[in-house]
């Protein structure tokens, strides 16, 4: 007769020929064998080989009443059996197990063993790692469907749609400028009419087009803050007289500037700039 069995990470094999009990144990991690055959002489137990096996089988199968403990120390492993057979007598004997010695074909057979379990690991811990992004995309999803509906104040009783993707501003009286950076889709801004010194309180992540009309402003003087849009690509400045500092512009990837008008900034400089990077630069002495 023949059993298996797994407990934690042992694979379990017995079988009892009516002389004597085999077993066989295999790590399943280090995958590591260790194997013996046992008679009653090595026992030394008051008990026919036969009810020995019965014990053996149940206390692998951790039926009531039946233990079994496994420990290993320098290649030798040893079985602790304890059972109370009936509900009253005590049963208690070891079996010490040997590591098979393996031959140069086993123990690459080993090796492979264990990269595959290793392999084997990795690919469950990175499949739930997967089935766990796409859960959290797909609620990160929804989430933003459901925002992108909502509207936010950008001056007092003047809501403007999360979602959206071109806003004009005219004039900076009860402008919350410190919001446009929550627009997470807008595309273009336009600002006409205000009194701003730079753009210090306007940012946005996915702005790519920004036109100002400066309006005679005599004010603004500075592009300082325009490092808050990363991803600007387009400039347009107009009636900006007063506007004397671009250095944040020189550190920034654009692709286009045009400007309308006079200003107060070294215009040889911006042209340099632009040659160098190879950007569309457009100069006008009027809005074209």
């Amino acid at each position: 007769m023949t059993d298996a069995f797994t407990i934690k990470n042992y694979s379990i094999l017995t079988s009892f020929n009516g002389k004597q009990i085999y077993l066989k144990l295999m790590d399943t991690v280090t995958h590591m064998v260790y194997e013996t055959s046992v008679d009653n002489t090595e026992l030394r137990l008051s008990l026919t080989l036969d009810d020995v096996y019965k014990i053996v089988t149940a206390c692998f199968g951790e039926d009531e009443g039946y233990k079994v403990g496994i420990t290993v120390r320098s290649g030798l492993m040893k079985i602790k059996f304890h059972a109370i057979v009936g509900g009253f007598l005590k049963v208690d004997f070891d079996i010490m197990v040997k590591e098979k010695l393996m031959t140069n074909d086993a123990q690459l057979t080993l090796f492979v063993n264990q990269m595959e379990q290793r392999h084997e690991t990795a690919i469950e811990a990175l499949t739930a790692r997967c089935d766990e992004l796409q859960r959290m995309v797909k609620k990160l999803e929804e989430t933003i469907t459901a925002v992108s509906s909502a509207e936010i104040e950008m001056r007092v009783n003047t809501f403007v749609p999360l979602s959206t993707t071109s806003l004009s501003i005219q004039g900076d009286i009860h402008l919350k400028a410190d919001k446009i950076k929550l627009l997470f889709k807008l595309q273009k801004l336009h600002l006409t009419s205000f009194s701003l010194v730079d753009l210090a309180t306007i940012s946005n992540g996915s702005l790519k087009d920004l036109s100002i009309d400066a309006g005679g402003n005599l004010k603004f003087v500075s592009l300082r803050g325009i490092e808050g849009m990363p991803k600007l690509e387009t400039l347009v400045i107009t009636n900006a007289a007063s506007l004397r500092d671009l250095s944040c512009v020189y550190k920034m990837s654009l692709r286009s500037i045009k400007i309308v008008g006079h200003c107060a900034f070294n215009m040889n400089e911006l042209k340099t700039f632009c040659n160098e990077r190879k950007i569309d630069l457009r100069l006008a002495e009027v809005l074209m």
